[in-house]
């Protein structure tokens, strides 16, 4: 079940098939998230925009502008290690990749300190590159 709030009052109240595992921040009054079961998506405000059903767990998901074109996108990694990259409006992939083993975080920062924004996807055993 999702619960979003303004302050003490609670504006919507949505309930959905799984327990939730992720929820990230795209964009205002935009957010993704991740089921237990596989399900990921978009709402915006409490209208879902669009949603997927992964045969594999999600394990991270993050989002962000990936591709620099001004428009956010929803980076998502799982159990398997496949990292994917989807438009948050249409849900359509944008990149898509398979890393050794499972994925445990994703981060947006400037990891070289160049005042260039890096995207860092941490796998269980160490490996960590796009």
């Amino acid at each position: 079940m999702l619960r979003i709030f303004k302050g003490e009052e609670m504006l919507y109240d949505i309930t959905e098939t799984s327990k939730v595992r992720f929820l990230s921040r795209v964009r205002q009054n935009t957010f993704a998230f991740a089921l237990e079961n596989g399900q990921i998506g978009v709402y915006h405000k409490k209208g879902k925009v669009w949603k997927i059903k992964h045969k594999q767990k999600p394990t991270a998901l993050l989002g962000i502008d990936f591709n620099n074109d001004g428009k956010c996108d929803v980076i998502m990694g799982f159990e398997n290690g496949r990292i994917e990259v989807r438009d948050d409006v249409t849900g359509g992939i944008i990149f898509k990749k398979n890393l050794s083993s499972a994925i445990s975080k994703i981060l947006y920062c400037d990891f070289r300190m160049q005042k260039s924004m890096q995207v860092i996807c941490c796998t269980v055993d160490g490996e960590g590159k796009l």
